[in-house]
């Protein structure tokens, strides 16, 4: 997967393009290549792009739209998190430090997918990405805290790491939208 930033915030186009599948997306989520694989052509037309478009619009459908963006590409950020954590306890390492890498690596892909994706930021890429890793401190030392109390009072490594996501998921999606993506 290729992701680009062409110049400056009021230009920013990201684009992404996963070989896989011959889907080019960019900022809004236009398809740049129409070369859709079999599965996405049995789909009503155009019901991926407007799925994966960055929200537009006020209320509470916007909301709806960006929270559920919000989650979707919190899966890939999990999906980072975790492979990571789960190769290096395989390795040896201790849960909670294996957890604090992991969750490194699934804040690097939350911040290229949010700021693609679901926010409209209002700042650079480098003032989003200067907030986003206060936030992501803040985040890591929740997170840390959180599972090292939860599997400290008894609960298993895997789900107090998922109950630990599940939590942070919702304060997390505020911290962007009012202060990191502002």
């Amino acid at each position: 997967m290729r992701l680009g930033f062409p110049h400056g915030p009021q230009s920013f186009a990201c684009v992404l393009y996963d070989p896989k599948i011959h889907i080019a997306w960019s900022d809004g989520g236009r398809a740049l290549s129409q070369d859709i694989p079999p599965f996405f052509r049995h789909l009503p037309s155009g019901i991926v792009q407007r799925v994966l478009r960055r929200p537009s619009g006020r209320g509470l459908s916007h909301w709806i739209h960006s929270f559920s963006l919000h989650v979707v590409t919190g899966f890939a950020a999990v999906a980072a998190h975790y492979a990571l954590m789960y190769g290096l306890m395989r390795l040896g390492m201790a849960p909670v430090p294996a957890s604090a890498a992991g969750f490194i690596a699934g804040a690097l892909t939350r911040f290229a997918l949010s700021y693609a994706h679901v926010f409209s930021p209002t700042r650079s890429v480098h003032v989003a990405g200067a907030r986003f890793i206060v936030a992501i401190a803040l985040q890591l030392g929740a997170n840390t805290a959180l599972l090292a109390g939860l599997t400290h009072g008894g609960l298993a490594v895997w789900p107090a790491q998922v109950l630990t996501t599940i939590l942070l998921t919702f304060v997390n999606y505020l911290v962007y939208r009012w202060w990191v993506f502002r």
